[in-house]
C-alpha cells in the first residue's frame, strides 16, 4: 500500500482530489489532502461514486516514470 500511495503523491498535482483508483480490477476511493496524506478505502462496489472519476494505477505508474525521466 505505501507504493501505491507514493505514486498517488508524485501525480497529485494532476490528480482530482477525489477519484475512483482501479488496481488490477479492484476499486478504492481515493481522497488526496492538501498537507501530502491519501486516504485510501477499499470498494466492494461503485455504487455512490457514479459521479467520481475512475483513475488507472498503471496510468500513474507510467506517468511516474515520466516524471522520474524513465521513460519519453
Amino acid at each position: 500500500m505505501h507504493g501505491i500511495c507514493w505514486v498517488l503523491r508524485m501525480c497529485q498535482s494532476e490528480l482530482p482530489r477525489e477519484f475512483v483508483l482501479r488496481v488490477e480490477g479492484t476499486y478504492w476511493w481515493c481522497f488526496l489532502s492538501e498537507d501530502g496524506s491519501v486516504r485510501l478505502v477499499s470498494l466492494r462496489s461503485l455504487i455512490g461514486t457514479e459521479n467520481l472519476p475512475i483513475v488507472e494505477l498503471a496510468d500513474l505508474q507510467k506517468r511516474v516514470k515520466q516524471l522520474l525521466g524513465i521513460i519519453g
